[in-house]
């Protein structure tokens, strides 16, 4: 009876270690970089979470009859895990283009189930002091227009 009881916490042993992860070491040359030689991803160089950008699927515009007008961008689309977390969207205005991005985050260290997470978020354009004309917003995978009737 104790051959048998050796065998199985052996076996047990064996298939707990076997079934553990280990944490890679961060690559230093990425850190403090925006993203890496694909796109997608930099190590923090502040915390060591791995930054990202998301992927947009819709988008949507809504132009406000204000005065000044406001103008809201609602954003949808998934993000590649549970663990990973909007941080922020950045907004650059060239010319008459909105380019939007939508910045991520998540723990390398952290082990995930490996199935996305839709997201949805809006983000208020800064439209104030612009004229009228044709505006175009450009996020991640998402192209979309809008018109300002009046200089605001």
């Amino acid at each position: 009876m104790s051959g048998k009881l050796v065998i199985f916490i052996t076996c047990g042993l064996i298939f707990v270690t076997a079934c553990q992860t280990t944490a890679e070491t961060p690559d230093t040359d990425r850190i403090g970089s925006k993203t890496d030689e694909t796109g997608l991803l930099s190590e923090d160089s502040l915390d060591g979470h791995v930054t990202g950008e998301a992927m947009v699927e819709e988008m949507e515009i809504q132009v406000m009859e204000s005065y000044p007008v406001q103008v809201e961008v609602w954003l949808r689309g998934n993000l590649p895990d549970p663990c990973t977390r909007l941080t922020e969207v950045l907004q650059e205005r060239e010319d008459n283009t909105f380019n939007l991005f939508v910045l991520t985050q998540r723990d390398p260290n952290l082990m995930c189930i490996q199935v996305i997470e839709p997201y949805e978020t809006t983000v208020d354009l800064e439209v104030r002091g612009l004229s009228a004309g044709e505006y175009t917003v450009s996020a991640k995978g998402a192209l979309e227009a809008f018109i300002l009737s009046s200089n605001n």
